[in-house]
């Protein structure tokens, strides 16, 4: 209880505010955003976290930009943070430096990645891992997270339009360890409640198919969407979660449950 307390009277700093999980993160926690330009006093915070970073999606190609938001950006954030006195920094990494793997993905595996967006993360990671000279440092590595806010581009928004509209959609392979957006939050909570250090997964463990996900979706809407085949290279993508279960967190939203709720926020 006293911890809880304590949290809510932290001063909590976020960059990347505007994004599906930095705007839920409010429903949570009193976060002052991090503006662009880190034009922000940040001494005595007692954690920043930094979510921005580019590159993550399918329509972002720009090399530069993401090399110049995840790596200089990161950098430069780590480095006010060191000036200014923080007491402790999140860096948002992901689960795409670990590259293609054939089991859970665990912290301690070998990262190999190889796209610019994973080899941009893993940079700061090591940069925040040598920061943690000058104070407290964690790397969470999110799988995938959906929500109600999620851009209309992605998988789960694209399923649920083509099934309201009656549209035809390609479907590639995919095996995925599906987030909803308030369990990650939640998840960050506990981290930052429980002081954590290092680097820490956050994913259900669980595996579920683009296919199992378009299944689901039907049900809950009564009606079929029409597929075509999409080339895809199939491979495992699931979290090993044994150290952010051992924090004390598991998800409460279930797939089906988060689903539905995405469903109901897109039709009304």
């Amino acid at each position: 209880k006293s911890r809880h307390i304590k949290i809510f009277k932290m001063r909590i700093y976020a960059t990347g505010t505007n994004g599906m999980i930095g705007r839920r993160l409010a429903k949570f926690l009193l976060v002052t955003p991090i503006p662009r330009n880190r034009d922000i006093n940040l001494t005595g915070a007692d954690v920043v976290i930094h979510f921005g970073a580019y590159g993550n999606n399918s329509w972002q190609h720009d090399l530069k930009e993401t090399f110049d938001a995840n790596v200089l950006g990161t950098f430069t954030l780590l480095e006010k943070c060191r000036l200014e006195g923080v007491k402790k920094f999140i860096f948002i990494g992901s689960s795409s430096e670990y590259g293609k793997k054939n089991k859970a993905m665990r912290e301690d595996m070998t990262l190999d990645t190889d796209t610019m967006y994973g080899c941009s993360k893993i940079c700061g990671t090591y940069l925040t891992r040598h920061y943690s000279k000058y104070f407290k440092t964690a790397v969470v590595r999110p799988f995938s997270i959906y929500g109600e806010e999620e851009d209309e581009r992605k998988f789960i928004p694209t399923v649920v339009r083509c099934i309201k509209n009656t549209e035809s959609m390609p479907l590639s392979d995919g095996i995925h360890d599906w987030v909803y957006v308030d369990d990650f939050c939640r998840a960050l909570v506990k981290i930052i409640d429980c002081d954590f250090s290092g680097i820490i997964n956050v994913g259900t463990g669980v595996t579920t198919s683009n296919q199992e996900v378009v299944k689901l979706l039907e049900d809950i809407a009564g009606k079929k969407v029409k597929t075509r085949k999409a080339p895809s290279d199939r491979f495992l993508w699931v979290a090993d979660n044994s150290k952010i279960k051992s924090l004390g967190w598991k998800p409460e939203v279930l797939l089906r449950e988060g689903l539905k709720r995405v469903y109901e926020a897109k039709n009304t």
